[in-house]
């Protein structure tokens, strides 16, 4: 039978009510978040409420500089039966001593090799007792000679059952170590809520994840007994609704209530029935996309919230083109609102000035469209420097990009490669614009918009943009053409 390992419950009514309705949990898991929002005393007493029940404790000491956090955590005061880490380092830890490991699937176990390496390892570290694999062994057609190597070796597998990744996600290690710095703005998950949103499809294209009816068939079929539910930080609420569906089957009509998405809640749609005798696990990529395709027509697929589009005007000669096409967005019905921002600040950098009249023309073809069923407005950019929450978030890139020496090399090439004289200052310049419009992208994205426009092009500009940290090529994923989005 199926058993769960689920995240820490901040509070104790939820938790021993989760624990009254059912038996399918062996453990719980928390870390330094949890004990930070609580206070030790609160943290211990949630912990020792599962304990009297049967369940263990998992402390997590996870995360960017885990090895020196662990160290100043006070242990000794924290009931717990194992320790998650995410950095061999740490099995020579001495304060771990005598503490059972699970490892962590940030490091990533999925291949023949990983597993030979796990095996080994609990031969020098006996004190190893369980993994939790990567996100994709879910697909993998190997997975059951896997896990009897694990087992026979005295290793617990444990899999991931609601997470939302892509499959052999690029980005995946970098957006571990993203969280792992305590960082609000995922730009990450921006982007892989903007790729969903503009093609729907994709949302049953999920790695770590697997439909709670499916339970059982997956650990028949595999040999993987222990299952491990996302969702740490998330409310008391979200995680008793989650456990129950994977332990009682009360699953919600919307898959994507129960799936670790941060950045979308509300935002998509995923019917649970229309998967509940799928297994898609088993599924080809064609054949994920063929469900998908029948599953979009029949709306058991969609973007429930409002689809909201902005583009941002920085060089006068975008104006014409604009106003133009501001009817064609307006008859559009993918998007219920446009935001039009107006740089003008950078247009004067670029030492072209603003066409009073033509600004004026842009700004009553906007109004006209508000009468109609799409909202259109058009700001300043001051909406966006005038603010609070895009300072913070451009404060931060821009720290970012004084300490990534590699983003600095490239601006040096670009400068020497450059055949218009453009000066390191003058092009570092531009790479505060570039700090700018990736802000303003995550800013926006926050608030459910979604960026169109001409891609840049500017001397290097676009290629300085594009290496960017952090900001893979979804970030930059304009249309060509403003008015291109249908």
């Amino acid at each position: 039978m199926a058993r769960f390992s689920i995240p820490f419950v901040r509070n104790k009514g939820v938790l021993e009510r989760i624990l009254d309705s059912n038996d399918k949990i062996y453990e719980m898991y928390g870390g330094a978040r949890d004990l930070n929002a609580l206070g030790l005393e609160t943290f211990v007493d949630i912990i020792k409420t599962a304990n009297n029940r049967g369940i263990n404790f998992a402390l997590s000491v996870t995360g960017r500089d885990s090895y020196k956090e662990a160290e100043k955590l006070p242990l000794e005061k924290i009931p717990k039966q194992k320790l998650i880490i995410d950095d061999l380092k740490q099995l020579y830890s001495k304060k771990f001593g005598g503490s059972a490991i699970y490892l962590s699937t940030i490091l990533g176990f999925k291949t023949e090799g990983d597993i030979e390496t796990i095996v080994k390892l609990k031969k020098r570290f006996p004190q190893i007792t369980d993994v939790c694999l990567h996100h994709d062994v879910v697909f993998d057609a190997e997975l059951n000679r896997k896990v009897k190597k694990l087992k026979e070796a005295g290793i617990n597998p444990t899999v991931l059952v609601n997470e939302s990744c892509y499959k052999e996600c690029p980005y995946r290690s970098a957006h571990y170590h993203l969280l792992g710095l305590k960082e609000k703005e995922d730009c990450f998950q921006e982007a892989c809520v903007k790729k969903r949103s503009g093609d729907p499809k994709e949302l049953i294209n999920l790695t770590g994840f697997v439909h709670p009816r499916q339970i059982e068939r997956f650990s028949s079929e595999t040999g993987v007994e222990s299952f491990k539910i996302a969702g740490r930080g998330r409310t008391p609420e979200w995680i008793e609704r989650t456990i129950n569906a994977y332990t009682l089957l009360k699953v919600p009509e919307n898959l994507m209530d129960i799936i670790v998405y941060t950045l979308s809640d509300g935002f998509f749609y995923v019917s649970s029935r229309g998967l509940k005798d799928v297994a898609l696990y088993k599924l080809s990529d064609s054949e994920k996309t063929k469900l998908a395709r029948k599953m979009l027509l029949e709306g058991k697929i969609r973007v429930e919230r409002t689809k909201n589009i902005w583009v941002g005007i920085g060089i006068a000669e975008n104006y014409l083109a604009v106003v133009k096409r501001l009817p064609k967005f307006a008859d559009s019905e993918e998007h219920d609102s446009l935001l039009i921002v107006l740089a003008d600040k950078l247009s004067k950098d670029y030492n072209n000035n603003l066409n009073k009249k033509l600004l004026s023309k842009l700004e009553e073809e906007a109004q006209k469209l508000s009468f109609k069923k799409t909202k259109a407005k058009v700001v300043r950019w001051e909406y966006f420097s005038k603010n609070k929450e895009f300072d913070k978030i451009l404060k931060r890139y821009k720290e970012l990009y004084r300490q990534n020496k590699i983003f600095r090399n490239d601006v040096n090439e670009l400068v020497k490669s450059n055949r218009q004289g453009i000066n390191k200052t003058q092009l570092e310049q531009r790479a505060g614009y570039v700090l700018e419009e990736l802000a303003s992208i995550a800013f926006q994205a926050r608030k459910n918009f979604v960026k169109i426009g001409p891609e840049i092009s500017e001397k290097g500009f676009d290629k300085l943009a594009k290496k960017f940290p952090l900001a893979d090529d979804n970030k930059f994923d304009y249309f060509e053409k403003i008015g291109q989005s249908r």
